[in-house]
């Protein structure tokens, strides 16, 4: 899936002006649950932030989403309420320690895994017009 969303994410960015600032982006990912996805991508994106660097982290784990927990952050809006609310990204990012921003996953929406291909349609539209405010997106 996260494949998938990236490559969207690149092909949106390929098409957009020259010259245009673009975010790095960095996936960490497992087949498996419980090797730390989380905390690997948290303290990086805390380094990249503590080296003057404008960093988004994402909780792509639409099924069980804990980044936000981790970080002790209450959030009002996850990626679900994109999908299902048309709220726009930009809205449910939200500010974490050291400035660094999140945005926050939801934990078991049926409705997220059940409309996979419009989800990820949608999180590149979405990220078309916040990639370019970030020197990193992991």
């Amino acid at each position: 899936m996260l494949t998938e969303l990236g490559n969207n994410i690149a092909m949106k960015r390929d098409s957009a002006k020259d010259g245009a600032k673009s975010a790095e982006m960095i996936a960490v990912t497992s087949g498996k649950g419980g090797v730390d996805k989380s905390s690997i991508s948290t303290n990086m994106a805390l380094l990249f932030q503590q080296m003057r660097k404008k960093v988004l982290l994402i909780d792509a784990d639409i099924h069980l989403g804990n980044i936000a927990l981790m970080l002790g952050l209450r959030t009002e809006h996850t990626l679900a309420d994109v999908l299902n609310d048309g709220v726009q990204l930009s809205d449910i990012i939200v500010q974490g320690p050291g400035h660094l921003d999140v945005l926050p996953a939801s934990s078991a929406s049926s409705k997220l895994l059940e409309m996979e291909d419009v989800f990820l349609k949608k999180m590149a539209q979405e990220f078309s017009q916040v990639d370019n405010r970030y020197d990193y997106i992991i």
